[in-house]
């Protein structure tokens, strides 16, 4: 199929929300490094003062860093590097409408541990579960079990690879006749599966919990902290967003072939590139419009603030 008007538009919008993303990324993680984010000074703990929910960190030695940076960090960066191969590879080949050359996909299973901690914190106030070595040691094996997977669908098993595909503007599995989709039914759709199912309970309890302790809350605590739960139950909202876009992106990709069928209006599969391009940028997004630390390091490095933003001082607290 010759490029054409149609095939341009479409990879200057995928290149346009890569661009954005890869900016709205790397600023979070720059300011998580400028901020001191990581340090090992900073520490993290749980309190439940009057049916309040939230994280306080502090600079006390004696406590690691708080984990949500390092999962949070971690994932942002795997994000990035995809931003960058769809700017990279999918973009110029949608618009040329023509392979460049050969491109896989690689599955991860992040959201699934990013939804696990958060529920660990708030609903069960097992921060001390996650310290920042075991935090480091999951995250470790978390890539590990997901190259593993990867290299088991797209190497090892008969049939089929997940490729990039320039003739439908988004992705698709490379079949060979005869041949079922080993990778699709014993990988691919179970993990996706586990992690949607997984993501969205494990918000629905933290939402759930917030909710509840803001009824138990009197009304006079209520009002002097009506802000603050605001936010964190806003938080909890944004996260939940977050794992329904993971969500749509892999149902999408299954259901519109079914539902659209052999259409000539295969731009129309561009929507499913559309939602994991969004998948990779709604973590910093939620980072930039809702933590204050981020905030506060970004200020320093533009120089509207102190040169050094460190996790906030010991009478303040960020919310999850």
């Amino acid at each position: 199929m010759p490029a054409d008007t149609i095939s341009y538009a479409a990879g200057g919008i995928f290149g346009l929300v890569a661009i954005i993303g890869i900016c709205l990324n790397t600023t979070v993680l720059v300011a998580m490094y400028r901020g001191k984010l990581f340090s090992s000074k900073v520490g993290c703990r749980v309190r439940n003062t009057g049916n309040r929910l939230f994280i306080s960190h502090t600079l006390s030695p004696l406590r690691p860093s708080s984990p949500v940076y390092i999962l949070s960090a971690q994932t942002i960066l795997v994000d990035t590097l995809l931003l960058t191969v769809h700017l990279g590879y999918q973009c110029p080949s949608v618009m040329l409408q023509s392979y460049l050359f050969p491109a896989h996909m690689v599955p991860t299973a992040m959201a699934v541990l990013n939804a696990i901690f958060i529920l660990f914190v708030i609903v069960f106030f097992r921060s001390h579960v996650f310290t920042r070595k075991r935090t480091i040691i999951l995250c470790v094996l978390q890539h590990l079990a997901a190259l593993g997977f990867s290299i088991t669908s797209q190497f090892l098993l008969p049939c089929c690879e997940f490729t990039f595909s320039w003739t439908v503007y988004s992705y698709t599995y490379i079949t060979k006749p005869g041949l079922e989709n080993y990778s699709n039914e014993f990988i691919d759709l179970p993990l996706n599966s586990a992690s949607s199912v997984i993501s969205m309970v494990s918000y629905a309890a933290i939402i759930a919990t917030m909710y509840y302790s803001r009824l138990r809350t009197s009304s006079e605590v209520h009002r002097a902290d009506a802000k603050r739960r605001k936010t964190e139950y806003r938080y909890a909202v944004q996260f939940a967003t977050m794992a329904t876009v993971y969500s749509l992106t892999w149902i999408f990709f299954r259901v519109f072939p079914a539902v659209i069928g052999n259409t000539e209006h295969l731009y129309i599969y561009g929507v499913v590139t559309i939602f994991a391009e969004m998948n990779m940028l709604t973590n910093s997004t939620v980072y930039l419009v809702n933590n204050a630390e981020i905030q506060k390091s970004i200020k320093s490095m533009v120089g509207w603030s102190v040169a050094h933003v460190h996790s906030n001082h010991d009478n303040s607290n960020s919310k999850v």
